[in-house]
């Protein structure tokens, strides 16, 4: 196992608990965390994603534990981890705002909203390639790292859509004509949204 500065970790805060979720508006759903591997809660970057969370998140018995998910292929330089959890942070929890808007221009102006920060999180991340390198859940309390079995297909799904979008944005950064992968990105970003909601 690398070294803990050497890892970035997308980690989903399924737990309604003072410590692990924050109170959003009206409509948000659970507090996505952007965390390091086996980091402290207080450490990590919060996003509110407006979600309606699947039966069995997080596993029963452990509401305290954490979705992580490591999608960096190798070491990412801790500043370029801040810049790229803050756009990126941003850009996702608008997509998946957008999502809920029943008015389709406001949706639309919010989709179109988010490339601005998917594209700065790329850019920031440019020299890196994100790839699905571990998924599970995290027992902060037990400092283990392990799978469930229910909820595993789900995960797997999400960590891969999110790095692929990841990944095509990357490869918009130097096309010429960039929209296609755009396109491609968000479709992938869609869709790890869609693992991670019930419906």
């Amino acid at each position: 196992m690398r070294r803990i500065v050497q890892r970035l970790l997308l980690a989903v805060a399924l737990a309604v608990s003072a410590v692990l979720f924050v109170p959003a508006p009206a409509q948000a759903g659970p507090v996505f965390t952007i965390c390091p591997y086996m980091g402290l809660p207080e450490d990590c970057y919060t996003w509110e994603i407006p979600i309606l969370e699947p039966e069995g998140w997080p596993p029963g018995g452990c509401p305290e534990c954490l979705l992580a998910i490591d999608i960096w292929d190798d070491f990412v330089d801790p500043v370029v981890f801040e810049q790229f959890n803050e756009s990126f942070g941003k850009g996702f929890t608008l997509l998946a705002q957008s999502r809920l808007e029943q008015d389709p221009k406001a949706a639309k102006a919010m989709r179109e909203a988010s490339v601005g920060y998917f594209w700065d999180a790329a850019k920031a991340t440019g020299k890196y390639r994100a790839e699905l390198d571990h998924v599970g859940w995290f027992d902060a309390k037990a400092g283990k790292f392990f799978e469930d079995p229910g909820t595993q297909q789900r995960l797997d799904t999400f960590g891969k859509e999110l790095a692929a979008g990841v990944q095509a944005f990357h490869k918009a950064l130097g096309d010429p004509q960039p929209e296609p992968n755009i396109e491609a990105a968000l479709a992938h970003f869609d869709a790890a949204l869609n693992a991670a909601s019930k419906y």
